[in-house]
């Protein structure tokens, strides 16, 4: 466990109030491999309404199925169904396989019908959480909704204030809404509120991964109720991130939430400093807390000094500092702008953005990554100024909140992996040869990126797969991997079988790994298998080195000739491999990210080399 504190200017004016922010970076403890984790008490409140058909409850319902079979024998679980009433499927019970067998047929038994009364369906799950509640179990309530709520309480601030009174008592709620139908702001509030994650899932495919994604980050809190107390006396402290805030003991208390293993977490402090005499000393103190006490050695200092106004303006700034404030100020213009954009107020939002991005042009200079996020709220003013469509709005206000939360695209925690270590397994022989060609080339330009990479078969036997693979199928080729590589920071599995949306890849990154789909470039007569293995084993290897690393974040739709290409279109593979490269926006967002980008230069261009001696024009 450590923490680091930097601001962003240590001199404050003697004759008018300052403004001051701390970057306080979190780094997580690492639970040890064979340390006995907490128990859980999950709720899986499913919402059973009339829209949820299509096949969207499912999935929903297969994902609670698959969850139940994570759990120990000496958790708690409980299943509650709603549309315009509310049915406990299962009655709160340990996950003994007997408990797990009656819940399924439960489970399997839901039929969508009916309006959605959410709240009654969310407080019953909170409910039958508190009745096993005890101090040592991590309680969640897992929401997931494709609609309005449109019976019982939908104030969403009424809304809120139970989800922070639940978190207050020791429950934490995540949301998770489906489709275009949905309100972002209240499932999003709820969640920021109850101190757990909002997940946006575009479609019903998208249920199973996001659901094993929350469960498998609660089944590695090594923290909880993590808080930053901050010792500012006379000096007015709040998060600009925007997690919960309370003065005790005269200290402002900053609420985390709770911290799972090896995350990396960046929190912004706002400090507004009274006048003083110049010269004046004052001292900021920031602790890291937690229930249990597992955060030790995490108290920090920064002095600030009162001065004359002309030394303050001249004294230089910290740019890491106004990276991450500007960011986090971009993050919540755009929030705002999306609820504006949402109800028509088409001129604010557009007048939002603008006065954002003008105030982070005052300070940016020539900063490359602060002149990138003064181009991307350029780009946001327009498209925010006129009509927009409702999955574009719900994707901008999942990506400001991620933002703002040090949370990945796919609302995942950013975390440290300890080992640099990757191992690549392959399930047939074909995959085998390429990438042994593949990691032999790569393992230069790896190596100075401190990364090792190690490469063998998978033992599948007993694994009866289909094309395309299932959530289920995906977990268990997850599984056997598991057991058969060693500790490594991250495991890459090659697999000849289709995934179900027809992306390359899908992570998983409670486990540490991603299944890999080489069908694409098998059924190409130009891909090659071992520029295509390359590539992958490129674009996921990076994670290794910066937590701050968000792949899906760096893939775009245009063809620019670059390693984020997203070619949706698989017949472009074999192109997107020739013309391997890096863009400039992504260049810049890389070396942002501590990310040696001459070092990816060289890795793409032996991606493009694999290609072309493979395949010549």
């Amino acid at each position: 466990m450590s923490i680091e504190m930097q601001a962003d200017r240590a001199l404050i004016r003697r004759s008018a109030r300052s403004v001051r922010y701390l970057l306080v970076t979190i780094d997580a403890p690492t639970a040890p491999t064979r340390m006995k984790r907490p128990t859980v008490n999950l709720s899986f409140v499913i919402d059973r309404s009339g829209s949820m058909g299509g096949g969207k409850l499912t999935r929903a319902c297969e994902a609670v199925m698959h969850a139940l079979g994570r759990l120990n024998p000496d958790d708690h679980f409980n299943v509650v169904a709603y549309d315009h009433e509310v049915t406990v499927v299962t009655a709160p019970a340990q996950a003994d396989a007997a408990a797990r067998d009656l819940a399924r047929e439960g489970i399997l038994a839901l039929q969508p019908r009916g309006a959605t009364n959410l709240s009654d369906g969310w407080l019953k799950g909170c409910e039958l959480i508190a009745s096993e509640l005890d101090e040592e179990s991590i309680a969640r309530c897992l929401l997931l909704t494709d609609g309005l709520a449109n019976r019982g309480i939908v104030d969403q601030n009424e809304l809120a204030d139970h989800a922070s009174a639940l978190r207050q008592r020791g429950i934490t709620t995540s949301t998770f809404g489906v489709g275009a139908d949905f309100d972002e702001h209240l499932l999003g509030t709820m969640a920021d509120r109850g101190g757990g994650t909002f997940h946006f899932l575009s479609d019903a495919e998208a249920i199973p991964r996001a659901i094993d994604q929350e469960l498998g980050e609660a089944l590695e809190v090594v923290a909880r109720d993590a808080a930053l107390v901050v010792d500012a006396p006379g000096v007015e402290v709040s998060s600009l991130n925007g997690f919960p805030t309370r003065v005790e003991h005269g200290c402002t208390r900053i609420e985390l939430g709770g911290l799972i293993s090896g995350q990396v977490l960046h929190a912004i402090v706002k400090l507004r400093f009274p006048t003083g005499e110049a010269g004046e000393q004052r001292k900021v103190t920031v602790s890291a807390v937690d229930r249990a006490g597992a955060l030790t050695q995490t108290r920090v200092e920064q002095g600030f000094t009162h001065a004359r106004g002309a030394d303050v303006d001249a004294q230089p700034r910290r740019r890491e500092v106004d990276r991450a404030v500007a960011s986090v100020h971009a993050a919540r213009a755009r929030r705002e702008a999306l609820a504006m954009n949402r109800d028509g107020a088409y001129e604010d939002a557009g007048r939002l953005l603008a006065r954002c991005r003008d105030r982070i042009a005052t300070y940016a200079g020539e900063d490359t990554e602060l002149r990138r996020l003064m181009e991307e709220l350029d780009r946001r003013r327009d498209e925010l100024s006129r009509p927009t469509e409702s999955m574009y709005r719900k994707g901008q206000f999942t990506s400001s909140m991620n933002s703002m939360k040090s949370r990945s695209s796919n609302s995942a925690s950013m975390r440290r992996i300890q080992s640099k270590g990757v191992t690549c397994l392959s399930m047939t022989a074909a995959q085998y040869q390429a990438l042994e060609i593949a990691t032999t080339k790569l393992m230069a330009p790896l190596a100075a990126l401190h990364m090792r990479v190690k490469h063998r078969a998978l033992v599948s036997d007993g694994l009866l797969l289909a094309s395309p693979l299932s959530h289920e199928q995906e977990s268990a080729l997850v599984q056997r991997a598991r057991g058969q590589r060693q500790q490594d920071g991250l495991c890459l599995i090659f697999t000849e079988h289709a995934l179900r949306d027809q992306w390359f890849s899908h992570l998983h990154p409670s486990f540490g790994a991603a299944v890999i789909s080489t069908s694409p470039a098998q059924q190409s007569n130009d891909a090659n298998l071992a520029a295509f293995g390359a590539y992958e084993l490129l674009l996921h290897s990076l994670q290794l080195v910066s937590p701050r690393y968000d792949m899906l974040a760096l893939l775009h739709e245009d063809e620019r000739g670059c390693l984020f290409d997203l070619c949706r279109d698989h017949r472009r593979l074999a192109y997107k491999l020739d013309a391997m490269g890096l863009c400039p926006s992504c260049r810049t967002q890389l070396d942002t990210c501590g990310i040696d980008s001459a070092a990816v230069d060289a890795a793409s261009a032996i991606v493009a080399s694999l290609q072309r001696e493979a395949c010549p024009a």
